[in-house]
């Protein structure tokens, strides 16, 4: 069920945090394109060291590319799981 809010009278559904974690940029630029057209903020993180931030922390969703060249999304998961990151995770593989 979609969290909801309220304006002048109208729920809505809240917007997500999306991250997307992924090197390939014209992709990544896809993904934001189609997460923003459903009403969503999205980030890329095109270095997938970027994990570590605390912006993922506060994410809705990531969407996490397994296969790049300097740190595997298997290595990012463990990051994750070191943060306790509780959000939903999209494993992708191109």
């Amino acid at each position: 069920m979609a969290a909801v809010y309220k304006t002048r009278g109208h729920a809505r559904p809240r917007k997500r945090r999306v991250i997307i974690i992924d090197d390939d940029p014209a992709f990544g630029e896809l993904l934001t394109s189609w997460v923003g057209g459903l009403g969503h903020d999205a980030v890329v993180k095109e270095d997938s060291s970027a994990s570590h931030t605390y912006e993922v922390r506060d994410s809705d969703i990531v969407f996490v590319d397994l296969m790049m060249p300097k740190v595997s999304g298997v290595q990012v998961l463990e990051q994750f799981a070191r943060q306790n990151v509780k959000s939903a995770i999209v494993l992708m593989q191109q």
